[in-house]
């Protein structure tokens, strides 16, 4: 894996070197993020499951995306009037939440999870330009190494005695302990590289799917999935 790291970047250094530098602006949008794997089937902690255990206790949990912001840097190289690279420097916020209700005869509880990670990420991009329309529509696709900055996990709980309504609540933020520093990702995406009235802004749509198990251990998986739409602005128009 760390070759063909090697040997993408290095593609991108000397296809550049002979490139003629189109673009250069910044890329900002939003993100939907979520995490992805064996590790989240039903019955593990987390994921989206429901069951009643043997006690009673009905047990029900739901796993969904976060959002967060997505900002970038980047640079497009022309190689032919319709083939361009595009490397990226970046925040990427990923991630997911869980929560988790419980309910028996006595009580009810509900937890929630918001576990994050921070990357700086470094898009290695190739797109194509697809027909001729004022627009300037595109494809592209490539790899998106990631560098984990921070890891943290927040939750928040509350329960209640229903033969009393007494309620009590807790919240605890803590530092995570993720396994993996690095991630890398596969980037497909489509977009346009112009709007006519406003020949600065650009935008496009994403989706990078990563290729690196977040745990260490090969018993189960996690990915992270990162779904995002942008708009770009080019400084030099």
């Amino acid at each position: 894996m760390k070759k063909l790291i090697y040997t993408t970047i290095l593609f991108f250094i000397i296809s550049s070197s002979q490139a003629q530098i189109k673009d250069y602006g910044v890329r900002l949008g939003g993100s939907l993020a979520n995490i992805g794997g064996t590790a989240f089937n039903r019955g593990e902690s987390w994921g989206d499951f429901s069951y009643t255990s043997t006690t009673g206790e009905t047990i029900k949990g739901t796993k969904s995306p976060l959002f967060g912001l997505n900002p970038t840097l980047f640079i497009r190289y022309d190689l032919s009037d319709k083939i361009f690279l595009q490397p990226e420097i970046g925040i990427s916020f990923n991630g997911f939440k869980q929560t988790i209700d419980k309910e028996d005869k006595y009580s009810s509880s509900n937890s929630t999870a918001k576990i994050s990670f921070t990357y700086l990420q470094i898009p290695l991009l190739a797109g194509y330009k697809v027909g001729n329309s004022d627009f300037q529509p595109f494809i592209m696709a490539g790899f998106t190494p990631a560098f984990l900055l921070s890891n943290s996990v927040k939750g928040e709980s509350a329960s209640t005695v229903k033969s009393t309504g007494v309620q009590t609540k807790s919240s605890t933020e803590q530092t995570g302990d993720a396994d993996k520093t690095f991630d890398l990702g596969f980037t497909i995406g489509a977009g346009i590289m112009t709007i006519p009235s406003m020949p600065r802004l650009g935008a496009d749509i994403r989706y990078n799917l990563g290729t690196t198990n977040l745990f260490e251990t090969s018993s189960y998986t996690a990915y992270n999935n990162v779904l995002s739409i942008a708009l770009y602005y080019r400084f030099n128009q």
